[in-house]
């Protein structure tokens, strides 16, 4: 039987420290200021197995952030030359929208799927 997933808004006063520590040690890895793991968690001061623990289970809310994803799926037929010309839009794109993530599929009957998540960028109203 599967797990019922329930999520919960909690104020930061609220959340063990550990959590919070591993909070960051993701944040230091996601914006490059550490190459691994074990250097974020000794940045933090945690071990690497509470960050193993827990990098799953708790991510920051940021709530003016809301509404600010686009996120895209695309159906392609997989013929050569579709994802380059896909790339070339994303490039366009990129001047409206900061680009987060790509993530596309093995083929499977002849078309692949590619979902495309975006952050607009704060200058322009889409």
């Amino acid at each position: 039987m599967a797990e019922k997933t329930s999520f919960f808004v909690l104020r930061e006063k609220a959340v063990p420290e550990v959590l919070l520590k591993v909070v960051e040690a993701k944040r230091l890895l996601d914006s490059g200021k550490v190459e691994s793991v074990q250097d974020a968690t000794e940045a933090v001061g945690i071990s690497r197995s509470s960050f193993y623990k827990y990098k799953d289970d708790i991510f920051p809310y940021h709530e003016n952030q809301k509404g600010k994803t686009i996120t895209m799926v695309i159906q392609l037929d997989d013929e050569p030359g579709l994802l380059s010309s896909l790339k070339r839009l994303l490039i366009f794109m990129q001047i409206y929208l900061r680009y987060i993530r790509v993530f596309r599929s093995m083929e499977s009957h002849h078309y692949r799927l590619v979902l495309m998540c975006f952050r607009r960028r704060e200058m322009w109203k889409i």
